[in-house]
């Protein structure tokens, strides 16, 4: 069950989103037109797991390519309410930003036709935690800004596996 989301926008659009949910719960998402970063800041060990994947752990991230998805949440002995940050990444957006380096990060991570990549880095985690301001004020969460925190967001991804 989702607890709660809060949302911050950019050029009209949902492009960061952390939604808190109670286990046992099946997200089903559907990115047709767009890839998406998701970041567990909170689950436990096993708790989560991506359609024919490996479990996803705490403060793991994902980046998804267009398609559709599923992640079952189980409930953990000591935690049954996790939590998760989205961001979308529109093409157009990326192009309007020049953010040429998802091709990159195509290649050098090989990244599958379909599904996605695992991170597991402390500089993403960091990334994350400097989101909680814009949740805290959402008054601060400006397009200036925005864009910003989306490029910043693609530059580290890119770094992870050079």
């Amino acid at each position: 069950m989702i607890v709660s989301t809060q949302v911050l926008m950019f050029q009209n659009r949902v492009v960061i989103e952390k939604t808190k949910i109670k286990a046992p719960h099946q997200m089903k998402f559907s990115f047709q037109k767009r890839r998406c970063f998701l970041f567990f800041k909170t689950v436990a060990d096993n708790a989560l797991t991506a359609d024919g994947g490996r479990p996803v752990r705490e403060k793991e991230s994902v980046l998804l390519k267009c398609g559709s998805f599923a992640f079952h949440l189980q409930e953990a002995e000591d935690k049954n309410e996790f939590e998760c940050i989205a961001v979308h990444l529109y093409p157009d957006m990326l192009t309007e930003l020049g953010c040429n380096e998802i091709v990159l990060l195509d290649k050098n991570l090989d990244m599958p036709q379909k599904g996605g990549i695992i991170f597991s880095q402390q500089l993403i985690s960091k990334f994350i935690e400097s989101l909680e301001l814009y949740f805290k004020c959402p008054h601060l969460a400006r397009n200036d800004v925005m864009k910003l925190k989306i490029r910043e967001l693609i530059l580290v991804l890119t770094q992870q596996k050079q």
